[in-house]
């Protein structure tokens, strides 16, 4: 897998959109606490083969987002390896 990724890196994955849906009124709830966060749809290609994925942004941790993102891609190229 590592050979192929450092081989294919650039071409491994294209995330094309991330679409964010919700209302900034939803997400902040009282006392500023995180209430709704946004729903994200993403689209693009992993391994020369398009892909969608759902999930949700809280503002609060973004670094989650990019995780969950980044780990399905990584499935997504380790099952066509």
């Amino acid at each position: 897998i590592g050979q192929w990724v450092i081989d294919n890196i650039l071409k491994a994955f294209d995330i094309r959109m991330i679409r964010l849906s919700g209302r900034l009124r939803g997400m902040i709830g009282a006392g500023g606490s995180m209430a709704k966060p946004f729903k994200a749809h993403i689209e693009g290609v992993v391994a020369s083969r398009p892909f969608t994925l759902e999930g949700e942004l809280d503002l609060n941790k973004p670094a989650d987002f990019i995780t969950f993102i980044f780990k399905d891609l990584w499935n997504e190229i380790k099952k066509t390896v």
